[in-house]
């Protein structure tokens, strides 16, 4: 199960940051097709299929460049050659001890996809969402089965028409060059005329329709659903179901399915204009279709050409306000610019880094596990020399080929990096190790920094306390000296100005514990010492911290 996973984890890091560049790529075709007002429909759709498409493959891309980088850091790593060990020590973590035997061959450098990267730790919830992905999948599937199923039983209980309106059917079907055997239907279980296709196709109409529409209004529902079975839309519409089951996570994905449907209806209404020549006829044609089966809708669950999905109202509007001839045909032109354009920032959004990397811990062997029945190997001790085995055994499995690179021209060694991960401060970015090295920070200090639990407390404040030359011990004695936890540039303050831990003892016992960094360097500043302050004491208690340094100036202490 433990390689599933990993797998499963991959695909879900790179969908989750194909996801932006994927919007972006729906965002720049709608932009294009804005642009571009004179586009047809039957054009758009197919620009909007090349999106969807695009959005699929986006995160699919990203896959592809991880799996492709890390064959190559395999590829390397065993041309080391390497062993695996398990190590007790290491806590629940496998390390895989490498045993390099040449450097990195130039072909397994790549460019680094992870900088500056969120990592999010993959846990359970990466495989609850498998759980919850295949649950809407399986339960998707099955709606589109169910529908299949109901839809084989209506055109099966359908009656055929009578035979004035199957010459009238015979004669569009001729007209427009449909090839395939379509029939004529006629069932009492629809509430909206529909083209109902695959292997046997068959133009389904309301059985009241044909008594209430007049022969104008009945060629242009015709002419509609032939268009539907002559584009074979109906084939086109069980993919986009199936692709909307299987990528309902996908915004970009959603958002092109939701163009096509609507750009597949406007296309038929530009087929039945062209056919006609007469776009405001047909537009009211299409409001007194809508009267029809909004006064039915009860009758069936079944969607067609007046359907809730249909966008009829936005198709009236641009029949009504369209100048100008229709064109059903699909422009290979514009269709091949937009291709042009969109794959050319396909490929840049490819490129763009990985916005989201989930790291993971290496699973224990499951003979770790039986411990009791299988004694566990002895520990074998990683070469000193291999920069790999430190890599991963610090948990930094997950860095590109760019990352291990320059850590290693940045003189990072193995047991430094080992030190770093075990200071306590997480995950620590590539540029945040090298500027701790350059700096002269150890990992001794940034752990005693750590432990220290100094408020607010930062990297480039450990750099600063470092470069102050504050050290480790004196950071731990103030802190411990107990008059509150001093930031990093308070601790500067008090160590820049000669203030020693045994001061601040001596203010705390003389119940001075809330003093600022200030109050503690004027204290320094005028000499005042332990001596003063139990001498101060001995006068009374009710003496301020002011009144005892003015004692001091005067020579009374």
């Amino acid at each position: 199960m433990r390689p599933i996973h990993d797998v499963w984890s991959a695909a879900l890091a790179a969908l989750l940051s194909g996801l932006l560049p994927a919007l972006a790529v729906a965002a720049a075709a709608w932009l294009l097709l804005k642009l571009t007002p004179r586009t047809n429909a039957s054009t758009r759709h197919a620009v909007w299929w090349l999106v969807l498409a695009l959005a699929v493959m986006l995160p699919a891309g990203f896959a592809v460049h991880d799996a492709g980088g890390r064959r190559q850091l395999a590829a390397a790593v065993n041309a080391a050659s390497w062993a695996p060990t398990w190590n007790p020590s290491a806590g629940a973590r496998a390390v895989a001890v490498l045993y390099p035997r040449r450097a990195l061959p130039p072909a397994a450098v790549t460019r680094s996809s992870r900088v500056g990267a969120l990592r999010v730790r993959a846990g359970g919830w990466a495989g609850g969402l498998l759980i919850l992905w295949m649950a809407i999948f399986l339960v998707q599937l099955g709606r589109l089965g169910g529908s299949f199923v109901r839809l084989r039983g209506v055109k099966r209980r359908a009656r055929q028409a009578w035979p004035e309106l199957e010459a009238r059917f015979a004669s569009w079907t001729a007209a427009c060059g449909i090839r395939r055997p379509v029939r004529l239907l006629v069932s009492d279980e629809v509430a909206t005329p529909m083209a109902a296709g695959f292997l046997r196709p068959a133009v389904i109409l309301p059985g009241r329709l044909p008594a209430e529409f007049g022969p104008t209004d009945l060629d242009h529902v015709l002419l509609h659903e032939l268009s539907h079975l002559g584009r074979r839309d109906d084939w086109s519409n069980l993919l986009a179901r199936v692709a909307q089951a299987a990528f309902w996570f996908n915004p970009a994905a959603l958002w092109a399915l939701r163009r096509i449907e609507r750009e597949r209806e406007m296309a038929c209404d530009e087929w039945v204009v062209e056919a006609t020549g007469t776009p405001r006829p047909y537009a009211a044609s299409l409001a007194r279709l809508f009267e029809f089966c909004m006064a039915r809708r009860k009758e069936a669950l079944a969607a067609g050409m007046a359907g809730h999905a249909s966008h009829l109202g936005e198709r009236i509007e641009v029949l009504v306000r369209r100048k100008g001839a229709c064109s059903r045909r699909v422009s290979a032109l514009r269709v091949a610019g937009c291709t042009a354009a969109l794959l050319l920032l396909t490929a840049v959004a490819a490129r763009t880094p990985r916005w989201v990397v989930l790291a993971q811990d290496p699973a224990r062997p499951a003979s770790a596990s039986r411990a009791s029945a299988v004694p566990a190997p002895p520990a074998r001790t990683a070469d000193p020399h291999s920069f790999l085995a430190a890599v991963v055994a610090a948990g930094y499995g997950d860095l590109s080929v760019d990352e291990i690179i320059q850590l290693r021209n940045s003189g990072v060694s193995g047991a430094y990096l080992l030190g770093v991960s075990r200071a306590g401060w997480g995950h620590l970015k590539t540029r945040e190790i090298i500027d701790l090295l350059s700096s002269g920070v150890s990992p001794d200090f940034l752990r005693a920094v750590g432990e220290a639990a100094i408020p607010g407390a930062t990297l480039h404040g450990v750099i600063a306390l470092n470069q102050s030359g504050v050290t480790a011990a004196y950071i731990l004695e103030v802190q411990a000296a107990g008059m509150g936890a001093f930031s990093t540039e308070r601790i500067i303050e008090l160590h820049n100005s000669g203030v020693r831990p045994a001061l601040l003892a001596a203010l705390r016992d003389a119940g001075f514990t809330h003093l600022d960094a200030r109050e503690i360097i004027d204290a320094q500043n005028n000499g005042l010492g332990p001596k003063d302050l139990r001498e101060a004491r001995q006068y009374g208690s009710s003496l301020t911290l002011k009144q005892i340094l003015r004692l001091k100036q005067a020579g009374v202490l």
